[in-house]
């Protein structure tokens, strides 16, 4: 926690430095006295002496606030990409598919204001243990169309898991984090995964602050080296891969109350395995997960994201999670 407060301070103060401003042309004033020209800055007239005056043009217009925000809502992607050479960090909890495993959840890299490469350093939680899967994951979005007036932004993403991930449950594992599985008789567990998603994502703005975002996804899931036990049986073992297919589907929103303030809310669908014990089979189910929350711009690089959790498989109301997530984007000075 230390860690993730001191982290924190540290960019909050990077990107509050001013940034430089460039050497501006100098303006000159007319003395209302001996009408010779003098310079905007001059207290006093250098020809006669006289104090000046500088008459205001009216009240200066305020420049409006503008921020970098990742190219997602609270977990969600949408068509937008990070521009080129932008780093984006999440530091802590996600309100996705995901449980960290550390503090630094995902970082990304805008390529050419065109695509955006992710990678992800969370937990899978589509498996059929409460307890989460390491599976670090890599993904590429890029950008097809840009929004206009008669047309959606349109995106096309890819995410892996690029290799082979291992899964282990003892008896004690699943009496504690799967009860259900464990009175059905099952004591052991241990299969290897990958997965692979492919995804169209689609962005359009209904007004000037509401956005619209969804995406359609078709998931190559794969498992091998079965190890299973049920009570006090031999370990049955199935080394040949096994291969299942699913659709998947976002949807949300994004509310701009004020410049600095936005209201988003999603669902969407993730895969995770159930286990047959009877067969000692593994097969595939679909699992909703819905997130609102608000996502608060502490300046131009740092956004908050604070909301609320809930999936299928939860029981009730006190299941629901309280969720935070703290975005960094900032530009690379090359």
């Amino acid at each position: 926690m230390r860690a993730i407060i001191l982290f924190s301070l540290l960019l909050l103060t990077i990107c509050a430095a001013p940034a430089p401003v460039g050497a501006q042309e100098q303006q000159t004033i007319t003395c209302p006295a001996c009408k010779e020209p003098n310079q905007a800055t001059n207290n006093f007239c250098t020809s006669c002496g006289k104090k000046m005056r500088v008459e205001s043009d009216g009240p200066k217009e305020k420049t409006p606030f503008f921020y970098r925000a990742p190219a997602r809502l609270l977990s969600i992607p949408t068509a937008a990409v990070l521009e080129e050479m932008a780093i984006g960090l999440t530091l802590g909890n996600s309100f996705g598919q995901e449980e960290r495993r550390s503090f630094l959840g995902n970082v990304a890299l805008g390529i050419g204001n065109v695509a955006e490469l992710e990678l992800n350093t969370g937990g899978l939680v589509g498996n059929i243990i409460s307890a989460t899967t390491r599976m670090s994951t890599w993904g590429l979005k890029v950008l097809i169309l840009s929004e206009k007036e008669n047309q959606p932004a349109l995106a096309v993403g890819l995410r892996s898991s690029n290799d082979w991930d291992n899964s282990s449950f003892d008896g004690a594992t699943l009496q504690r984090t799967s009860p259900d599985y464990f009175r059905e008789g099952l004591r052991y567990l241990d299969y290897e995964l990958r997965m692979t998603t492919l995804s169209v994502i689609m962005s359009r703005s209904v007004s000037k602050q509401l956005i619209g975002h969804g995406s359609v996804g078709y998931a190559d899931l794969r498992y091998r080296n079965l190890r299973t036990q049920v009570v006090d049986s031999e370990i049955r073992y199935e080394p040949t891969p096994q291969r299942s297919n699913q659709l998947h589907f976002t949807g949300g929103i994004s509310y701009a109350v004020n410049p600095r303030t936005k209201v988003l809310a999603e669902i969407q669908t993730i895969p995770f395995f159930d286990f047959d014990v009877r067969n000692h089979q593994l097969f595939l189910n679909r699992m909703y997960v819905g997130a609102a929350g608000v996502r608060y711009a502490l300046n131009r690089a740092i956004t908050l994201d604070s909301g609320v959790r809930y999936q299928s498989n939860f029981v009730g109301l006190a299941d629901m999670q309280v969720r935070v997530a703290l975005n960094g984007v900032f530009v690379l000075p090359f």
